[in-house]
């Protein structure tokens, strides 16, 4: 939209010309159509409107196999589209909504999944929020097995730790109670990328592994340690 303001001995006032376009104009008293005398054209360019990345962008009612995904409107949105993927996964998976959620469903128990989010609008898209996390429940069984079980291993529960956190790329990777020699420990950025794979050495159950992520990485990433095709995940910020 321009507005332009005519003045003169005989006339002042305001034009607004909302669409884009081509306009010729010329003087009653000193030209005429065609571009005769005091005459011209005006020539209006229009910004396309912007399409904004969704904000407030979360999780919720997290179970074993689903997830909600809420974030907050945007205007001018004629949808959106949700991505996820399991950490590790080579491939988004993708869901478009018309409101301000999306449940996900079909996922796999005890696993920590990466999602984001983009607005669609009639002249385009978004680009995506920050890359986020949430890991899924385990699956439990019924309930006087589940009761057993826990009273059986309430002392013996396998445990991660990340020590320090944050770190400038150098931690040390801490698990007890562990009933497996296969662990496999990886790290991952927040676009799902693998920064380092590396096996643990079990003694007595525990294991104290030192990382060194590769230098010049800063920010936040993901430890992940796979005992017998159970992952246990840990949130990390390199500084």
């Amino acid at each position: 939209m321009a507005t332009f303001t005519m003045s003169g001995a005989l006339i002042n006032q305001n034009i607004v010309i909302a669409t884009a376009g081509t306009y010729p104009y010329y003087c009653d008293f000193h030209g005429g159509a065609g571009g005769i005398g005091m005459a011209g054209t005006i020539t209006v360019t229009c910004a396309p409107p912007t399409c904004n990345t969704p904000t407030g962008v979360s999780s919720s009612m997290i179970t074993s196999t689903s997830a909600k995904i809420s974030w907050s409107p945007v205007v001018g949105a004629t949808k959106y589209q949700i991505q996820y993927r399991a950490v590790g996964a080579p491939t988004w998976l993708k869901k478009n909504a018309t409101t301000t959620s999306k449940t996900l469903t079909g996922l796999t128990p005890s696993t920590t999944y990466q999602y984001k989010v983009k607005t669609i609008c009639a002249a385009g898209s978004s680009p995506f929020s920050i890359t986020q996390t949430f890991i899924t429940s385990a699956l439990v069984g019924d309930e006087d097995n589940n009761k057993e079980n826990i009273s059986s291993h309430e002392e013996h529960v396998t445990q991660l730790g990340v020590y320090p956190n944050p770190n400038n790329g150098e931690f040390q990777v801490v698990m007890m109670h562990v009933h497996q020699d296969d662990v496999k420990i990886q790290i991952y950025d927040m676009t799902g990328r693998l920064l380092l794979e590396q096996p643990a050495t079990i003694m007595d159950m525990d294991f104290v592994e030192n990382i060194k992520i590769p230098a010049g990485f800063k920010g936040n990433a993901i430890v992940k340690v796979t005992v017998n095709g159970k992952d246990y995940t840990k949130d990390i910020v390199v500084q």
